[in-house]
């Protein structure tokens, strides 16, 4: 699907040409240098004097450490939060918790709400299943540290967007099988699930993520350029079975390269009469929210998410007591 600078929205336009002029598509040498930008610029930029972040660091059976951020209102109330484990993007090669600030800090200021962001594994250091695992992981502890948190542990959410959409999706399909974890709800935005080519992921050239840096994702991630036996935890896709998964909130634009597949997704929970809430936004390229924050579409997906997060946090609960 070839996209033209007429195809995108004209509020995002400008800034989605000059994206795709400075970087038409990504390399592993451009995804280290990201990963190195964010590591020396980003995480150094403070946050608003009303959120505290706390630095987190979980044993994994190797014996090494995950870290993970930990975000509260610098004012808690004595009400236990809600729990959110969130997952940032980077097409599972590229990222940290610090640059999803932006929806971090949406959630914690303006509702009652913990939020968990681990540092999980990339893949330019270890394939799939070593970002999962981790996430996982990270979700165990916010459970298992309710009480210290001031957590509810019968209102655990998960969110992400791009690859942390991905892993959203994933993990909910992991925890569902493992029977150990209850996930309340998930807010997966324009999530990364399918290692196939659908028909909006194929030569496709929008700004900010395309075909070409998708594949190469997606490499990275499998360690493989084959898509035979891929998991259905590392493709989501690929699974079959959408039931008894909890109620998804999401969105996307439509010349995003997982429109498709985000769609498809959409549909089999339907399907699976799995509760869903979902907004797609017309011209709108991949992380348009991010890149246009200021925009009236930027500021408009901002406000859907906290409007269904808040209707989440109301409706939505699953028992995690235990035994």
């Amino acid at each position: 699907m070839k996209i033209t600078n007429k195809m995108i929205n004209k509020e995002v336009r400008l800034r989605g040409v000059l994206v795709r002029t400075i970087c038409p598509k990504y390399s592993i040498s451009k995804f280290k240098f990201c990963n190195f930008c964010l590591k020396n610029i980003i995480q150094k930029i403070p946050l608003t004097n009303k959120i505290v972040k706390k630095d987190l660091f979980i044993k994994r059976s190797d014996n090494s450490l995950l870290r993970c951020c930990l975000y509260t209102k610098k004012e808690q109330t004595s009400n236990p939060s809600t729990g959110l484990l969130w997952l940032h993007g980077g097409g599972y090669a590229i990222g940290i918790p610090e640059h999803d600030v932006m929806f971090i800090e949406n959630f914690v200021l303006n509702t009652n709400t913990v939020v968990l962001a681990p540092d999980y594994t990339l893949s330019l250091q270890k394939p799939f299943p070593a970002a999962l695992d981790d996430c996982y992981l990270a979700l165990k502890y916010l459970l298992d540290n309710a009480n210290d948190l001031n957590v509810n542990p019968n209102q655990l959410f998960v969110g992400g967007n791009s690859a942390g959409g991905g892993l959203t999706v994933a993990l909910s399909l992991l925890a569902r099988d493992k029977k150990e974890i209850n996930i309340a709800c998930t807010f997966p935005l324009y999530p990364m699930i399918d290692c196939n080519n659908t028909s909006t992921s194929y030569n496709n050239d929008a700004p900010v993520w395309n075909t070409y840096s998708n594949k190469l994702a997606w490499d990275l991630y499998l360690n493989s350029k084959e898509r035979k036996n891929v998991s259905k935890y590392a493709s989501p896709s690929l699974e079959t079975d959408y039931s008894n998964l909890p109620p998804v909130f999401t969105y996307i634009g439509t010349i995003d390269p997982f429109y498709a597949e985000t769609l498809t997704y959409i549909n089999k929970l339907k399907e699976a009469n799995i509760e869903v809430n979902y907004k797609e936004y017309e011209g709108c390229y991949h992380g348009f929210d991010i890149i246009g924050y200021n925009t009236k579409l930027g500021m408009d997906a901002y406000t859907y998410l906290l409007d269904c997060y808040l209707y989440a946090v109301k409706h939505y609960f699953k028992n995690n007591e235990r035994k």
